[in-house]
C-alpha cells in the first residue's frame, strides 16, 4: 500500500504564520534522500479569499523551490490511488508545467473525493474596514467591556487554512476505509508542532 505524507513547507515552525501543509501520497523515493515523488494534495489561497484544492501529480520533492519537511502519517489502500502513468487511467499526463508536474483541480480518486467531504475552508478573517458597521459595534463593545470578558465570550477569530483542512479531512478518508493512519498522528498534526 502506498504511504501518505504530511508534508510541512520550511525547514521549521514560523513564529509569525501557520506553515503550508499538504498530503503526498507516496510513489517513489525517501525522506531521507528529499526525492519523494508522488501526488501532493492540499488546498492553496488565503484565509482572507479562502481556499480551494488542488493535486499535483507527478510532483517532486528535489525540484520543488520550498524546501518540506516529510512526516509519514500511514497508508493509503491501492485501490483508491492513481499508481504509474496518469495517462493509462485517463487523467492529465505530464505537461509543461515549470516544475514537472500537473496541477489539477478535480479529485480524480475515492481517497482525494473522500478528503474533499470536508470542503476547502472559506474566507474566515474578515476586514473590519469591509464592514464599517460592524468594525463600530466592536469598537463600543470593545470600549464598554474589559479584553478579559471578551476573551471569555470567545470574540477571537476562529482562522482555517489548509492545516485545519488536513485535520478535517483525514477523518473522512479513514472513515471510508481509504486510508489506516498510525498512532502518533494527532501528535504529527498539532498546530504547536509546525
Amino acid at each position: 500500500m502506498p504511504t501518505v505524507f504530511l508534508m510541512k513547507q520550511g525547514h521549521g515552525p514560523n513564529p509569525l504564520f501557520n506553515n503550508h501543509w499538504g498530503l503526498l501520497v507516496h510513489t517513489s523515493g525517501t525522506p531521507v534522500d528529499k526525492n519523494l515523488t508522488g501526488t501532493f494534495l492540499h488546498v492553496h489561497g488565503s484565509v482572507a479569499a479562502g481556499f480551494a484544492f488542488e493535486a499535483k501529480r507527478g510532483w517532486v520533492q528535489a525540484v520543488c523551490p520550498d524546501p518540506y519537511r516529510a512526516l509519514v502519517l500511514g497508508e493509503v489502500t491501492s485501490g483508491s490511488v492513481e499508481i504509474g502513468s496518469a495517462d493509462a487511467d485517463g487523467m492529465p499526463g505530464p505537461d509543461e508545467e515549470e516544475h514537472g508536474w500537473v496541477m489539477d483541480p478535480e479529485p480524480r480518486t475515492d481517497f482525494e473525493r473522500a478528503l474533499l467531504k470536508a470542503p476547502p475552508p472559506g474566507p474566515t478573517l474578515k476586514s473590519a474596514v469591509s464592514r464599517p458597521v460592524l468594525f463600530l459595534v466592536l469598537c463600543r463593545v470593545a470600549h464598554e467591556e474589559s479584553r478579559s470578558q471578551v476573551a471569555a465570550r470567545g470574540a477571537k477569530a476562529q482562522l482555517q487554512d489548509c492545516q485545519e483542512w488536513i485535520r478535517m479531512a483525514l477523518p473522512h478518508a479513514v472513515d471510508e476505509g481509504f486510508t489506516s493512519l498510525f498512532e502518533d498522528v494527532q501528535e504529527l498534526l498539532s498546530v504547536k508542532n509546525q
